[in-house]
């Protein structure tokens, strides 16, 4: 596993608790977004848009493509604001960090954030009963107890 895969440094409004009516909840599961070997989970190999903003419409569908996740219109779901480095590739010992950042992850109206294109193991997913159920809640991108489970380091 990646030294800090999904780390995530000190943001003011990161992964902001808005009121949303399912947004990425994850229940216990030792498979859920599994983290295996750096170069296999989210891998920083040259993939021209891993991860681009570009315009879509947008909720992280799962197709059986090499695009994973893609965006398929919908409407406002794990939507992200304009700023600076969101979700931005970095070397194996930070994976997917996220650098400061006022509105990361809000929910707002936005066409398709996220958008992934053909890439190899990109954001691949091992089999998983509860692998980002969409229940209703209020806090954005809420997580429960799970091994290697988008590890998170303090942040305001």
């Amino acid at each position: 596993p990646c030294p800090a895969m999904m780390t995530m440094t000190p943001c003011p409004a990161m992964m902001t608790m808005t009121p949303c009516p399912a947004l990425m909840i994850m229940t216990p599961c030792s498979a859920m977004m599994t983290m295996t070997t750096c170069p296999a989970l989210m891998t920083i190999i040259p993939c021209s848009a891993m991860m681009t903003m570009t315009p879509c419409s947008a909720m992280m569908t799962m197709t059986p493509s090499p695009a994973m996740m893609t965006m398929t219109p919908s409407p406002a779901m794990m939507t992200m604001t304009p700023c600076p480095a969101l979700m931005t590739m970095t070397p194996c010992s930070a994976m997917i960090t996220m650098t400061p950042c006022p509105a990361m992850m809000t929910m707002t109206p936005c066409p398709a954030m996220m958008t992934m294109t053909p890439c190899s193991a990109m954001m691949t997913m091992t089999p998983c009963p509860a692998l980002m159920t969409m229940t209703p809640c209020s806090a954005m991108m809420t997580m429960t107890p799970c091994p290697a489970l988008m590890t998170m380091t303090p942040s305001p």
